[in-house]
């Protein structure tokens, strides 16, 4: 069993005796004495809030610790416990079969009508608005169906759980599993040095001549922004963008299209069982955007395209003229789009990427970005040596103005094999207080950077800062949450607005003082120049109808997708050019296979809420419209408002209600276009 140790008042576990020798056998006791609580307090005559609630945490707790720390090293290391994708699959179908019987569980629903009609009056805010949503989510759950449909639906939720894990290990195969093999020094003209050098010293591991480029995404994306060979930007393109499908290099072995058509059979089966017209419909119901329903986010999405897609054809007109003129490149093709667009962005704004990259090392980028989190939210952050997974991994503490400790975090910054591609963040525990259970939250900051293949510090592309911006913006969403309960942690926050915190923190990914501040030239230690940061806000909105053409694509197919019946492969190709020719002039190539390794909307969590980046992106405009209006000398004023009434509440009332709070009024989208740059 995975031992854990109290540094502070955390608990925090020791890595170093995490194995997955019995992991389900352990997680099975959690179930089984969650059930037997279960009945035992559905028997009581006269159950109060403490029974439904508080004896359920106690038990939650452990069990969250258990599973959280098997998911997280399966994301940060693979390869180093073999089979653990497969305890993985099977943790989730354990979880997922436990929760249903915890939501089919009639006596403890009756119990918590119960409570709700004989103690509600005594209770806080926050404990009513568990109750109620606890109620809520039992009769959306299928509480009251016979007991042949919700034998079915407990098998569909376990397919699903064990479908959405598998997706995902697809894909991480398939990245991992593909390199590609260059002999030819002069192939790789153009290319940054660093990324060279690390290709050299991948073909030295794998015992081969030459240089192997891998599928980790920045790597990717460097090449395909700057290798002049077109034919090898064609190659790397076709293996990228058919990962995990039937196209890609590895086959069928991790061809992820039986996994997709599964998913949305048995997830438009389950919302039908449960009396919806789709999984749509029945995805909106614990989101922010539920009170517009299913047409009110088609009209949403429907504007997003409109303003998108004329910026759109207006950006690749401007980038085929350029190609054809200046490039010799008369067809334009997916893999041409990121070379020209950085050709183009060099010559007439110029801007080179590499360049902005030299100016940024790791440390002072997090340095900086920590100390804006101390100015604006008043506390203090303090690091500590803690055992860790990884000897790059690091910890801090987060504390308050007496200086105690309420809140952790680990950051693992750098990309390596068998770690998991792209930045997210997570949780290991939440804030609870309340009857003698007392816990505070920790979180995972995990991002990818690309390591000098001869060592020494990282320095990061403008986009990497923007991304870790993203992810701090979760991490202290969490932390500073205020909440008492389970129920009322971040991590439930609906789901459509919980982009806000995140999205919200790039907006200073663009400040001129941030930028000035956390940059030191690899050579010469000196800040950013400010011509050079008046460009880069200046190009801020570069191709903004394409890059948002695309991320509206994805919501519009992921909407569409689970909007009507479950189709089949060639149905869901159909949606997806479908959707990407309503928001984006860039067809879709006949090779590239998108749906297959897009994780957000077939790896769980967004299906059918890809559209909530942009949802979240509106409230995100209006409160950052609060920031600007109060200027350089009233954002701290701003920044503390924000944290006691967006952050510190968490999921312990609506969100919409903590925006009225804290803007003193309902949110108004009429801030994001211009905001996103597409007016």
């Amino acid at each position: 069993m995975m031992k854990y140790t109290n540094h502070n008042g955390l608990t925090l576990p020791l890595w170093e005796s995490f194995t997955t020798e019995g992991f389900l056998d352990e997680l099975k006791e959690f179930h089984q004495k969650g059930l037997a609580l279960a009945d035992e307090v559905a028997a009581l005559p006269a159950p109060t809030f403490a029974d439904v609630v508080n004896r359920f945490e106690e038990l939650d707790v452990i069990r969250n610790l258990h599973v959280r720390t098997l998911s997280h090293m399966k994301s940060v290391s693979l390869d180093a416990y073999p089979g653990i994708d497969k305890i993985e699959s099977d943790c989730y179908a354990q979880e997922s079969a436990y929760e249903s019987n915890i939501d089919f569980h009639k006596g403890l629903y009756q119990a918590h009508l119960y409570v709700r009609a004989h103690e509600y009056e005594r209770l806080d805010a926050e404990q009513r608005y568990i109750i109620d949503e606890r109620i809520k989510q039992f009769e959306q759950n299928g509480v009251s169906l016979p007991e042949q449909k919700q034998a079915r639906l407990r098998e569909l939720y376990e397919e699903i759980a064990r479908d959405q894990s598998l997706f995902e290990t697809n894909v991480v195969g398939a990245t991992d599993g593909w390199s590609l093999s260059v002999h030819d020094r002069e192939r790789l003209n153009g290319v940054p040095g660093d990324v060279i050098r690390a290709a050299a010293q991948l073909a030295k591991e794998k015992d081969v001549e030459g240089f192997l480029i891998s599928q980790k995404t920045n790597v990717v994306l460097t090449v395909l922004d700057y290798a002049e060979d077109r034919s090898l930007r064609e190659e790397l393109w076709r293996a990228f963008s058919t990962r995990a499908s039937e196209l890609g290099p590895a086959g069928a072995e991790f061809d992820n299209t039986p996994v997709m058509e599964r998913l949305l059979r048995n997830r438009n089966e389950s919302a039908v069982l449960l009396g919806f017209s789709s999984h749509a419909e029945h995805s909106l119901q614990p989101k922010m955007s539920g009170s517009v329903g299913v047409e009110g986010v088609t009209n949403f999405l429907a504007t997003l395209a409109g303003a998108s897609l004329p910026k759109s054809y207006s950006d690749r007109t401007i980038l085929q003229d350029f190609a054809a003129q200046e490039l010799g490149i008369t067809d334009i093709q997916p893999w041409d789009i990121g070379y020209v667009s950085r050709v183009y962005k060099d010559r007439f704004l110029a801007i080179d990427d590499e360049e902005i990259r030299d100016y940024l090392p790791a440390g002072k980028v997090i340095d900086g970005l920590l100390g804006l989190i101390q100015r604006f939210y008043g506390c203090t952050l303090r690091e500590s040596k803690v055992s860790v997974w990884h000897p790059s991994v690091r910890f801090f503490e987060l504390c308050d103005e007496s200086g105690e400790v309420f809140g952790g975090f680990y950051i693992d910054l750098l990309a390596r094999p068998g770690k998991r591609g792209g930045a997210w963040m997570n949780d290991l525990g939440w804030r609870l207080d309340h009857d003698g259970i007392k816990q505070l939250p920790v979180a995972f900051l995990c991002c990818n950077f690309r390591t000098p293949s001869g060592g020494g510090e990282p320095y990061l592309t403008h986009d990497d800062v923007v991304t870790t911006f993203h992810e701090t913006g979760h991490v202290f969403h969490h932390l500073l949450a205020r909440a008492h309960y389970f129920d009322s942690a971040m991590m439930y926050v609906e789901w459509d607005a919980i982009e806000l915190p995140s999205q919200l923190m790039e907006h200073w990914a663009w400040s001129k003082d941030m930028l000035r501040d956390m940059s030191a030239h690899k050579d010469t230690g000196a800040q950013l120049p400010r011509e050079l940061i008046d460009k880069m806000i200046a190009a801020k909105h570069y191709l903004a109808g394409l890059v948002y053409g695309r991320q509206f694509g994805l919501a519009l197919f992921d909407w569409n997708l689970h909007k009507k019946e479950p189709v089949a492969i060639d149905g869901i190709m159909s949606c997806f050019r479908d959707a990407m020719s309503h928001t984006s002039a860039s067809p879709v190539h006949e090779g590239a296979r998108g749906p297959h390794n897009f994780t957000h909307a077939f790896g769980g969590g967004y299906d059918a809420g890809y559209f909530s980046y942009s949802w979240a992106n509106s409230l995100v405009a209006d409160v950052a419209a609060a920031f600007d209006d109060a200027g350089k000398d009233g954002e701290v004023a701003v920044a503390l408002r924000y944290r006691d009434e967006i952050l510190a509440p968490g999921a312990s009332r609506p969100i919409a209600e903590s925006f009225r709070a804290f803007r003193g009024r309902n949110p108004d989208p009429k801030y994001l276009i211009p905001y996103i740059g597409l007016n």
